[in-house]
């Protein structure tokens, strides 16, 4: 009989984080912040100027493990404070 699965570090960092969703939905469950958590993150000394949903490239040598349209991310405009 096989021993029970561990889960990897990245698994665990998603259950555990507030700031993330399930809406990025690659194998390798990679945290994918929500909104408000960039916001919250950059809230003392900074600036969010705009915060929008992007579809990024993917290297050529992973395309086969994520979505063909791209991998979702935020494009943020970011400033720190005087």
């Amino acid at each position: 009989m096989l021993p029970p699965r561990r889960s990897t570090r990245s698994e665990l960092t998603a259950q555990n984080s507030p700031a993330t969703s399930s809406v990025n939905p690659n194998r390798f469950a990679v945290p994918y912040p929500k909104r408000q958590g960039l916001y919250d993150a950059f809230a003392d000394g900074w600036d969010v100027e705009s915060v929008q949903p992007v579809r990024g490239e993917v290297n050529p040598a992973f395309t086969a493990e994520f979505p063909k349209d791209g991998s979702k991310m935020w494009f943020a405009v970011i400033r720190r404070k005087d």
